[in-house]
């Protein structure tokens, strides 16, 4: 079922209270910083849950972060995000991840040219998450190296299931 923006801004507000851990992870350098240890310096986001799969979420725009975060709270994954395709690059050099949500359109780099670096040492899985449905913006995705995408916007079922498609069902609870 879509997302009513009424719904949307109740629950994040209501959301405020859980328990979900957010912290903030910086690089510090003793050397003369240049321009991507600047870069490298702003806050990634870390929402950590029990257990679950390692997921990179690059995506720009707040309200789509926070509606991923919630929807994939319930399913056990820990999810990092970032905002643009350069910390997304970052983030991968730096940590492990299972699967990518990568935004195609951001500020600094584009998810696009975030792939195709990705691509170069990395094998991971990596969804694109796209306005534009049409043949053409498909395909560009698919000749930068994502493995598959999803048009936004998407309903909460079709972003489980493609993520499911490629990490499979977390366990169930033993409590």
């Amino acid at each position: 079922m879509p997302v009513r923006i009424s719904n949307l801004n109740r629950i994040l507000t209501t959301t405020t209270t859980t328990t979900t851990t957010t912290t903030t992870t910086t690089t510090t350098t003793t050397t003369k910083p240049d321009d991507s240890t600047v870069e490298k310096s702003k806050a990634i986001k870390n929402i950590n849950h029990t257990t679950g799969s390692n997921i990179l979420l690059a995506e720009d725009n707040q309200t789509n972060q926070r509606l991923v975060q919630l929807i994939l709270k319930s399913h056990k994954y820990h999810l990092t995000i970032v905002s643009n395709g350069k910390q997304a690059v970052d983030a991968v050099k730096n940590n492990r991840f299972d699967l990518i949500l990568m935004d195609c359109q951001m500020p600094t780099m584009d998810g696009y040219e975030a792939t195709k670096i990705i691509r170069k040492t990395h094998s991971t899985p990596i969804i694109a998450l796209t306005a534009h449905a049409n043949d053409e913006n498909i395909e560009e995705c698919l000749a930068a190296g994502m493995n598959s995408y999803l048009c936004k916007p998407y309903r909460q079922a079709q972003l489980v299931q493609i993520v499911e498609k490629f990490l499979g069902k977390p366990e169930p609870d033993e409590t």
